[in-house]
């Protein structure tokens, strides 16, 4: 089964590695044959010696013309139909699509049995996933921020992100899989690390207010944990925690 994963890069070069390492990684899983699209938006200087290093490994890696979240507000799916439209030009033909991103990543131990049952299963055209943000400790997260969507998506040609309504699958697929209920919940869950510290979570809060994006979701950033941080090991068992061996290691 061919995966495509759509991933975009900003500024977490302490980050990115882990997230491409693990995307390559399932390409030992199985018959998974996984393709890393890598759109590219305003990147630093250690993001681009990233990319270098892994360009040989990496499917295409798009300069987006314009910010994917800024002033001028979100404009993350016109970037995922330029992705789109790049894997067709090279007719790439994936059988799913991933909407991932450069600072989460499924926990490893339970996505390398759960990802080939996944991709083969013929009656779910969506998988839904559940991220966990990581708070303060690689162990912990916060279970006041909520972010449960459909990251996984069978791939339809022609198929396209809608620019009237943000959701995590193009449109049609989204759609048709909700009316005939061929969706799925993965039992894995992202790990997602891009509000780990509190100068991490000022910062985004400021870039999605600057976007015009202020709601629950993000306005979660700036709140305490109302019932405190759960320990992922007492919620869901023990886990392969990359953040410690591979960002912590280089501190």
């Amino acid at each position: 089964m061919r995966l495509l994963a759509l991933v975009r890069t900003h500024n977490r070069a302490h980050l990115l590695p882990i997230v491409l390492d693990e995307l390559l990684r399932y390409n030992r899983l199985g018959d998974t044959d996984c393709c890393i699209s890598l759109a590219v938006d305003r990147p630093t200087s250690d993001v681009c010696k990233i990319i270098a290093k892994y360009s040989s490994r990496i499917f295409s890696v798009i300069e987006m013309p314009f910010p994917l979240v800024s002033s001028f507000g979100e404009r993350f799916s016109e970037g995922l139909n330029l992705q789109l439209d790049d894997a067709e030009r090279w007719d790439l033909n994936p059988d799913w699509l991933y909407l991932a991103d450069d600072d989460r990543w499924f926990e490893p131990n339970r996505i390398t049995e759960e990802l080939p049952r996944a991709l083969a299963t013929p009656d779910v055209d969506l998988w839904y996933c559940r991220s966990l943000f990581m708070w303060d400790e690689p162990h912990l997260y916060n279970p006041s921020r909520y972010h449960h969507t459909p990251l996984i998506s069978r791939y339809r040609p022609g198929d396209r992100f809608p620019l009237n309504r943000m959701i995590s699958a193009p449109v049609s697929v989204h759609d048709d899989a909700l009316i005939q209920r061929r969706t799925g919940c993965l039992g894995t869950p992202l790990l997602d690390y891009g509000s780990f510290t509190q100068p991490e979570r000022d910062e985004l809060y400021k870039t999605f207010a600057a976007a015009g994006k202020i709601d629950d979701y993000t306005a979660a950033l700036l709140r305490p944990p109302s019932n405190g941080l759960l320990n992922f090991r007492d919620t869901h068992g023990d886990f392969k925690d990359l953040y410690s061996e591979c960002v912590n290691a280089k501190a």
